[in-house]
């Protein structure tokens, strides 16, 4: 869409959890630096834990692609399973068959393969990402596979990853046998008001983005830090619209203009439709109606069109990833129709995205020509 207009290899700000952009921050070294310590000084359990869209995903890609080629690793996405649909996945992961769903069964081949790599020398990781999802009696198999070891060394390492409630979840009596067996844990906060423009900036050098002028200027910025309190996801979100924005205006550097324009119309947009989940108040839909009758008005109603379709099109290109991430596996019947269905609405959305685009720039036409 915008790629071309500025430079770009790819786009900078996907929401998708590519290894690539992961920055290293501060706190996002920190607690990689705690992961890394969990595996090699073997600890049995590790927890991590941070607010929606801190970078808990990217970061577990980013080790992914860190980690020694003599420790398994089996990655857990869907969380929300049963006891035995639970194990049957991470022993598909882990890439062994099994005939039999029997948890006996489930336990006594995983034990085995985990046996057979420690003999061998090597090390097995599980890692459980969105970890707050799991029911209870699901958490109490993952104490039951942290039971898994010899005299002096765990078989299987865990590392479970999640949102806040985790935590609390983790502090329920009902779980204190698993809770006391934690041994590492961490919590990843927002970044740092400072280091908001230097993540913008690494992303787009990652991109290919090179000129001598800053893309987004230090105003931009600061209205952008404001606003996202240092989340990763929405500064990618506000950044990545407010792309959109300058592409439709035809102009290179983005300005607090731009982005204020990104952010008012982001609060415009109904509860449901964006990542931020903000209802719209009585003022907003007044601050809206007004801007339809004003002479503008039909350039910010697109605008803002434009601004939910894209924002729908990144949560369907993030659920797109998430699904091909998990699409070899079997406990999930129906997950190629699913990445069927969710390319065909990608196909549909960017059609009406385009046409929206091209009818938004011709109203900005007429518009300069009647000025």
């Amino acid at each position: 869409m915008y790629t071309r207009y500025y430079g770009f290899k790819s786009r900078p700000f996907d929401l998708l959890p590519d290894p690539r952009f992961f920055y290293l921050s501060k706190e996002h070294e920190l607690a990689l630096t705690h992961l890394e310590y969990g595996i090699t000084d073997n600890k049995g359990f590790i927890v991590l834990t941070g607010d929606v869209g801190s970078g808990k995903t990217t970061l577990i890609n980013y080790l992914l692609k860190k980690i020694d080629s003599a420790v398994n690793t089996a990655l857990i996405y869907n969380t929300n399973l049963d006891a035995r649909s639970f194990l049957e996945m991470i022993v598909r992961d882990f890439g062994l068959e099994t005939g039999d769903s029997r948890l006996s069964t489930l336990y006594n081949i995983l034990y085995q393969f985990l046996l057979d790599e420690y003999i061998q020398g090597r090390r097995s990781v599980l890692i459980i990402d969105e970890a707050q999802n799991m029911p209870t009696e699901t958490m109490e198999e993952v104490r039951m596979l942290s039971n898994f070891e010899t005299e002096d060394t765990f078989l299987l390492q865990i590392i479970m990853a999640g949102q806040p409630q985790l935590r609390k979840r983790l502090n329920d009596p009902e779980l204190a046998q698993l809770a006391q067996r934690i041994s590492v844990y961490y919590h990843l906060p927002p970044l740092e008001k400072s280091e908001i423009g230097q993540y913008i900036e690494y992303r787009l050098k990652v991109t290919g983005y090179n000129s001598d002028v800053p893309l987004f200027t230090s105003n931009a910025i600061e209205i952008i830090s404001e606003y996202t309190k240092g989340v990763p996801r929405l500064i990618s979100a506000i950044c990545d619209t407010a792309l959109v924005y300058g592409y439709a205006d035809e102009i290179k550097t983005i300005n607090s203009d731009i982005v204020q324009r990104v952010i008012k119309n982001r609060e415009s947009i109904p509860a449901g439709t964006h990542g931020k989940g903000q209802s719209t108040d009585n003022k907003s839909r007044q601050q809206t109606t007004e801007s339809i009758d004003q002479p503008e008005g039909m350039g910010g109603q697109i605008h803002m069109e434009v601004s939910n379709l894209y924002e729908r099109l990144a949560g369907i290109e993030q659920r797109i990833g998430q699904l091909e991430n998990i699409k070899n596996d079997q406990t999930v019947s129906k997950l190629m129709e699913w990445l069927k269905e969710a390319r065909e609405e990608r196909r549909k959305l960017e059609e009406k995205y385009n046409a929206l685009l091209l009818r938004f720039k011709v109203e900005n036409v007429k518009r300069q020509k009647l000025i």
